[in-house]
């Protein structure tokens, strides 16, 4: 984000340690309807402040926000906000609001995104207690964490992981370790040089899947294909890793503070280098991919959906077919919408194409399924292999009916 230009689109204000910022049961308009982001220093979040049954409820630091029911929702304060220390923000009211969100697209994403995974929370930890209970302003993220401390693992990483996500305890190890070697990156946000674990090239090819996951002998490269930064948490597939926007580290940033204390012991330079994976550290990482891409790539639409066929793969390696279809699902619309945007070589577009059949017919979507297996097949200047792979689909799904 342009902090120049924040600046001249919102107020800069400073409070000292200890002092209230916002007090419960403020009316709107009294003092402010404004909500503020933090540049620097921190805020503690109280729900009866300086009362017998006082609760700190969080502690919020630089990117985070709090305030956002009284500036969109004209709401009474549900909680107190105290400067823990100096503190100094960005204040938005009502007058700047729509010029603010107007100039800075990133800032108006991230606070949808964490909008909407305060919702989800909501959701999911009060609504079973007979109804939604109103959430405090503040980084709800961080309250749930504490409900959740008994039980946290990377299954429960508020915010990252879909419903039905489990903890799978599953390790891959290479029967060829020797093929696995340490690559040395540069983050291309942080500049962080680090070492991962990666698949020599020139592999033996034992054939590829219907869904286009290569095979190779001694090795399976699904497990040493997606990349993270252990310092700033950037997460994408190997191949395009180094290929993020340098200039989106700030949003970046935002969105990945929540992530960075629940997940950064995953990613310790030390593990993330050995040839034996986690299937859990692999799904976080891919994960945090899909968290990644709309932000760092211009044209992420093709990199989410690479993604999502890899999340499915390793659900299916870990025997949950339940997710493997979800994530099979979100691949697939992923790949129809990369299908609409992309340009593209004619035997790429072939291969999306018969990518998108395949796909469509696991799913029993037999009309896109005949659709696009069509496509791939009648593609003149595309592979022969693809295109007799496309027929013969198209001959089964005429066997049986289906189309």
């Amino acid at each position: 984000m342009d902090l120049t230009m924040l600046k001249n689109l919102s107020n800069r204000v400073n409070f000292k340690s200890g002092q209230i910022i916002l007090e419960e049961g403020d009316q709107p308009g009294e003092k402010s309807d404004a909500m503020y982001i933090i540049l620097a220093g921190s805020v503690d979040v109280y729900k009866n402040f300086k009362k017998p049954n006082e609760v700190k409820i969080a502690t919020l630091t630089s990117g985070s926000f709090f305030g956002e029911m009284a500036l969109f929702l004209n709401k009474t304060r549900t909680a107190t906000v105290v400067a823990a220390e100096d503190v100094m923000m960005l204040e938005i009211n009502r007058e700047n609001a729509y010029g603010f969100f107007e100039k800075q697209p990133e800032a108006t994403y991230l606070l949808i995104r964490t909008l909407c995974t305060r919702l989800e929370h909501l959701t999911n930890f009060y609504g079973n207690a007979g109804g939604v209970q109103s959430a405090p302003e503040s980084n709800f993220e961080e309250t749930v964490d504490r409900k959740l401390d008994e039980k946290q693992t990377s299954s429960h990483i508020p915010g990252l992981f879909p419903k039905g996500h489990k903890k799978y305890n599953r390790t891959y190890e290479p029967r060829e370790p020797f093929q696995i070697y340490e690559k040395r990156y540069t983050c291309p946000m942080c500049d962080k040089v680090f070492g991962a674990a990666t698949v020599k090239a020139n592999q033996k090819s034992e054939g590829m899947d219907r869904d286009m996951r290569q095979r190779f002998k001694g090795v399976d490269t699904l497990y040493y294909e997606s990349v993270t930064c252990p310092s700033c948490l950037f997460s994408s597939l190997e191949n395009t890793f180094v290929k993020g926007v340098a200039s989106k580290y700030n949003a970046l940033n935002i969105a990945m503070r929540e992530f960075l204390p629940l997940v950064k012991d995953m990613f310790d330079e030390k593990s993330i280098a050995q040839p034996g994976v986690n299937a859990d550290r692999l799904f976080t990482s891919l994960y945090l991919g899909l968290e990644c891409a709309p932000i760092c790539y211009y044209r992420p639409e093709m990199l989410i959906a690479r993604i999502w066929m890899r999340i499915s793969w390793l659900y299916s390696d870990c025997a949950d077919e339940v997710m493997s279809r979800f994530a099979a699902e979100n691949a697939q619309d992923a790949y129809l919408i990369a299908y609409e945007k992309s340009d593209i070589s004619s035997q790429q577009l072939q291969q999306l194409q018969l990518l998108i059949g395949e796909l469509s017919f696991r799913l029993e979507d037999y009309k896109n399924a005949q659709r696009f297996l069509y496509y791939a097949k009648v593609r003149e200047q595309g592979s022969p292999v693809y295109r007799n792979q496309a027929e013969d689909r198209l001959d089964e799904m005429k066997a049986k009916g289906l189309s």
